[in-house]
């Protein structure tokens, strides 16, 4: 068995955090039971994908299975995850793109709980990632000022005829954040139009009938 942790933080420069600029890192030791190896695990500044569960849990897997491997540490048989062990655990809902209030009830109806960073409006950006499995009670990180993704030109999707939260989804998977109008459930208009190239982080109108 191995323990470890991710870490994902943005980096700070002159005058505050420096946007698109992020460490990614994971940090763990084995056997459990009978530590004989620790290790860090840090990526400085990656581009795309910026969260240390991803990018750089991997790299820690590979490179302390061949340590272990070794070390000559025979691996732990044992059943696959049972039932009760699954059902401890719950996936991330994405709240990207929902009000604060919304984004924490939502998480609050899967069994977590929710830190919240800056002071905006709508949820840009959340750690874990959207379909994470997490333990039950786990915290989310939201942030309501930071962009999910930094720099480049994005295509405005085609959103007429989607509920409020297909098109929130839709949006935050893209970079975009979008400021609702209107009461109804089907969007019918949207600015900027669809096709449209636009920085990562713009925020599209979309009317509500």
């Amino acid at each position: 068995r191995i323990a470890g942790k991710t870490g994902t933080a943005q980096k700070v420069g002159a005058g505050g955090y420096m946007p698109g600029k992020y460490i990614a890192s994971f940090a763990g030791f084995g056997p459990v039971d009978n530590p004989e190896v620790a290790m860090l695990v840090v990526i400085d500044e990656p581009v795309g994908i910026y969260y240390g569960g991803q990018i750089a849990a991997p790299v820690f897997n590979a490179v302390m299975k061949d340590v272990l491997q070794y070390l000559k540490v025979s691996p732990l048989k044992k059943p696959e995850t049972s039932k009760e062990k699954q059902e401890a655990h719950v996936v991330v809902p994405s709240v990207i793109n929902l009000l604060v209030p919304e984004a924490i009830k939502e998480l609050q109806k899967a069994g977590l709980s929710a830190r919240v960073e800056n002071n905006a409006a709508r949820i840009t950006d959340q750690i874990p990632k959207p379909g994470s499995r997490v333990p039950a009670g786990a915290t989310v990180l939201l942030h309501s000022a930071l962009m999910r993704y930094e720099g480049g030109e994005i295509t405005v999707p085609d959103i007429i005829g989607k509920n409020l939260r297909d098109v929130s989804d839709n949006l935050a998977e893209l970079g975009l954040t979008i400021d609702p109008s209107g009461v109804g459930e089907k969007a019918v208009r949207q600015q900027p139009a669809p096709g449209t190239r636009v920085p990562a982080g713009t925020e599209v109108t979309v009317y509500f009938e």
